[in-house]
């Protein structure tokens, strides 16, 4: 009787101790996965993410899509000498807008202190470059609408460069707002880092470095979430809305990651 209550005690306690261990999963990939020119829809590399679901909308008279390029980008951000790559150009002197945005699902929801998200951007905004209202930029989003267009629409946090101002934008439940981290021309890298302090609160820490490697100070924001429900999902876009005839806006990006654990 006595080693059967023994037992049983210990049944409890181990099955109390798994109850509560605490779990992690990640998820990474970088551009050195990929070797085609060119992306297609269900296209997947690196690990802890779902496939790919591409959109690519043209207004007007130019091009917009997403590809992969091993010979330009900044140092800072290739891994094995390459880069993913949203493009839009136009090539006619009237308003064009060209859009180019990449969707991915990741295998385990964010929504825990403690959960991160990263990603290494370089953003081409030269000589007009996206335009204004343009963004380039990321967002964290629940739920994975693809073929709308819908960049930032519905996302929990957005952060982009955006046209004419050429400084890093946030938008989150308090609206949109302005950071202090601007374009510093052609080459400017950026290493975007968000941590969740709460189920609905984030820290978003932006480095930028220049052309030549010259990395500036650290900034940190941090704020709500717009919306709710976990982060299931994120999408890396470009849009451009310019008149500038033959202006390339490129993004190149690359290092994705994240961490999610769970008690």
């Amino acid at each position: 009787m006595k080693i059967s209550l023994l037992n049983a005690l210990l049944s409890i306690v181990c099955a109390g101790l798994f109850a509560t261990q605490a779990f992690a999963i990640s998820g990474s990939d970088n551009s050195s996965n990929y070797t085609t020119s060119t992306w297609t829809n269900g296209a997947n590399g690196g690990t802890g993410f779902r496939p790919w679901s591409l959109y690519s909308n043209n207004h007007g008279s130019g091009f917009a899509g997403l590809e992969y390029n091993n010979t330009v980008g900044d140092a800072n951000i290739q891994v094995s000498g390459s880069v993913w790559k949203l493009y839009a150009v136009d090539f006619v002197s009237t308003l064009q807008q060209e859009e180019a945005i990449a969707y991915r699902g990741f295998t385990a929801s964010l929504g825990s202190p403690g959960d991160t998200f990263s990603v290494s951007m370089e953003m081409q905004n030269v000589n007009g470059g996206i335009g204004n209202p343009g963004q380039m930029g990321f967002a964290l989003r629940n739920g994975n609408a693809t073929g709308s267009g819908n960049q930032t629409t519905g996302a929990r946090l957005a952060v982009y460069l955006a046209g004419g101002s050429n400084y890093v934008v946030v938008a989150d439940a308090s609206g949109t707002f302005t950071t202090t981290v601007t374009n510093s021309g052609l080459g400017a890298t950026y290493d975007f880092a968000v941590t969740l302090t709460g189920p609905n609160t984030y820290s978003l820490t932006i480095t930028r470095y220049t052309a030549v490697g010259v990395t500036a100070a650290p900034v940190t924001v941090a704020g709500t979430l717009a919306g709710s429900g976990t982060i299931d999902s994120f999408s890396l876009f470009n849009w451009k809305n310019s008149t500038d005839n033959g202006y390339n806006s490129d993004v190149y990006f690359n290092k994705l990651s994240y961490f999610h654990s769970s008690h």
